[in-house]
């Protein structure tokens, strides 16, 4: 009882994810959602140097998975016709992607959609590594990474 009046007599209240005396001790979140994915570039031809699709460029959606690429957390139901690398494609999920694990690795894969079937399946554009959240960074709203041709922005919320 004494400590927690003695720390609010301090007058100090930290801002939401902070704790301690000076406020400059990080709470590790208990999950972080994504509320939004956007693809910056990707690689504009497939490993082979041929065009993704024939005579046109990738039809891009994102898929979130675990560290364990099977484990999918999320897919997009919309993808990108044609889609340019280096521009900017948005993709908002109906509802938060709650990563429960937010320091472990996850996985942005980028995929060019091509029917999804066992005769056509989607090909693997791109992918990026990430930990949802680390410590340090003070909880930012938009978090980026990018993994050779491949560049991603997710917007995310921490929750304590």
């Amino acid at each position: 009882m004494f400590a927690i009046l003695f720390m609010n007599s301090c007058g100090k209240t930290c801002t939401e994810g902070f704790r301690g005396r000076n406020c400059d001790i990080e709470i590790t979140p208990t999950k972080v959602s994504i509320t939004k994915v956007t693809v910056k570039n990707f690689s504009a031809l497939a490993p082979n140097l041929s065009n993704w699709d024939i005579g046109s460029s990738a039809d891009i959606y994102p898929v979130i998975t675990g560290q364990d690429i099977s484990n999918v957390v999320w897919t997009s139901n919309t993808y990108y016709d044609d889609a340019v690398p280096g521009l900017n494609y948005s993709f908002t999920p109906v509802s938060e992607v709650e990563l429960i694990y937010p320091t472990m690795l996850y996985t942005v894969g980028i995929y060019d959609f091509d029917g999804g079937t066992v005769f056509n399946e989607d090909d693997l554009v791109g992918s990026v590594q990430f930990k949802p959240y680390q410590q340090g960074l003070a909880f930012p709203e938009v978090i980026s990474f990018t993994s050779g041709e491949t560049s991603t922005d997710l917007e995310v919320k921490y929750y304590w």
